[in-house]
C-alpha cells in the first residue's frame, strides 16, 4: 500500500480500503487527541485540555541529555506497516518536537523524526531550522537525512511524518522536506512524542495506517 494512494477518512476507527486489484489493503484512521490514546502524565510535562494537547518541558535551554530539558509522551498503541501522523502544532519556545516510529524502547533501535536544530540563518522572529530523520541502532543514534523546515513562533506549523514502504518522510503541508529509504524499514513500535526545550499546543494529532494495535489499559 502506497501513501500516495491513501484517501482522508473522516471520524475515529474507520476502516477503508485503499488500492485496487491485488493491492487493495485494510487502513485504519484514528483521531489521537483523546485521553484513552496516551499515558498521561501532567507532572511529566503534557496535559489534554478539550482538543488541545499542551507540552511543556522544564528547561528552555538545557543540554538534549539532561532530562529536565525533555519531556516524552507513550502512545497505547502499537503502529505497524505504512503510516501518516498529521500534527498541527504551535511553539510558544523553542521548536524542537520528535516523534518515534517503529521504535523498540527495549531494544532501543528504529526511527526518530523530529524538527528543531538551527541553521546559521537563524533569526528572532523567524526560525530557519531543520526537520531531521535519525536512525537508532542499540541506542546509537545517527542523522540520516536533513531539509529546511521554517517555523514561526506562535504560529501554527502543519507537520506530517510519514512511512510509504522503505521510505520515511517529514513533511511541512504538501512540501516534502526530506526523505530516508531504509531497507526494509523497522519493525511495529509504540508512537512516541518528544519535545525538548520547547513549550507546544498540538491542535491536530491524527494516525492513518495499515496495522494499528488496540489501546492497551491506562496504567495506575
Amino acid at each position: 500500500m502506497s501513501l500516495s494512494r491513501l484517501v482522508l477518512l473522516a471520524g475515529t476507527g474507520v476502516v477503508a480500503l485503499i488500492g485496487t486489484g491485488s493491492h487493495a489493503s485494510a487502513e485504519t484512521s484514528l483521531d489521537l487527541l483523546a485521553p484513552a490514546e496516551w499515558l498521561l502524565d501532567d507532572a511529566a510535562g503534557w496535559r489534554l485540555d478539550g482538543d488541545v494537547l499542551y507540552g511543556r518541558t522544564r528547561l528552555f535551554d538545557g543540554e538534549k541529555t539532561d532530562p529536565e530539558a525533555s519531556v516524552f509522551l507513550e502512545s497505547q498503541r502499537v503502529v505497524g506497516g505504512d503510516k501518516r501522523i498529521d500534527v498541527e502544532v504551535t511553539f510558544d519556545a523553542g521548536r524542537y518536537l520528535g516523534v518515534y516510529v517503529d521504535y523498540d524502547p527495549e531494544t532501543g533501535s528504529g526511527i526518530w523524526m523530529a524538527t528543531g536544530h538551527a541553521l546559521p540563518a537563524d533569526e528572532q522572529e523567524h526560525y530557519v531550522a531543520s526537520a531531521y530523520i535519525k536512525t537508532v541502532e542499540r541506542g546509537h543514534w545517527v542523522v540520516r537525512a536533513t531539509g529546511q523546515l521554517d517555523v514561526i513562533p506562535g504560529a501554527s506549523l502543519s507537520l506530517a511524518f510519514t512511512r510509504d514502504g522503505d521510505d520515511y518522510r517529514v513533511w511541512q503541508g504538501d512540501r516534502l522536506v526530506t526523505t530516508y529509504r531504509k531497507p526494509g524499514g523497522y519493525p511495529p513500535g509504540k508512537l512516541q512524542l518528544r519535545l525538548v526545550n520547547a513549550e507546544a499546543r498540538i491542535s491536530r494529532l491524527s494516525l492513518r495506517a495499515d496495522e494499528i494495535g488496540p489501546a492497551r489499559p491506562a496504567r495506575h
